[in-house]
């Protein structure tokens, strides 16, 4: 086989490869887009997710942030739910929506996080009503039912 031959080959299969490798990247984003998107299967437009209500220490609500399908917690601006305690790391903890639950995960926080009272130390589904506690503040859920 000649060298030009043999270089059109390669080029070839180069290029075969390549396609292979973007049409499956493609199919990932898909099914990933179609497993999120499950999030919101069920709710009419305009409707919420749900929320996350700040209780003051008297059992008041002092603020409240619309969930979204990925809620993140922390001392970060660039956090759905900033909280601007020294107790709450920059990216403390996650609320996640998939399998048609509300997932809480710890994020590796130094000072953990609660759920009802007791450590998250795995991702835990989280129902209506919960309390979660991250420091010194604590967090109602409240879920719409679907």
């Amino acid at each position: 086989m000649s060298p030009q031959m043999t270089l059109f080959v390669l080029r070839l299969l180069s290029a075969t490869l390549l396609l292979a490798f973007l049409g499956l990247l493609v199919w990932f984003v898909r099914s990933e887009l179609r497993r999120g998107g499950g999030a919101s299967k069920g709710r009419r437009a305009g409707q919420t997710h749900g929320a996350i209500v700040l209780v003051s220490a008297t059992g008041a609500e002092a603020g409240r942030f619309e969930l979204r399908p990925v809620t993140s917690i922390g001392r970060l601006p660039s956090n759905t739910v900033v909280i601007e305690e020294r107790y709450v790391s920059a990216e403390h903890a996650l609320l996640s929506y998939r399998d048609a639950h509300w997932w809480l995960e710890d994020l590796g926080s130094r000072n953990g996080t609660l759920l009802n009272g007791l450590s998250v130390t795995k991702p835990i589904v989280a129902q209506d009503g919960d309390m979660i506690a991250i420091g010194d503040t604590r967090l109602r859920l409240e879920l719409p039912d679907v």
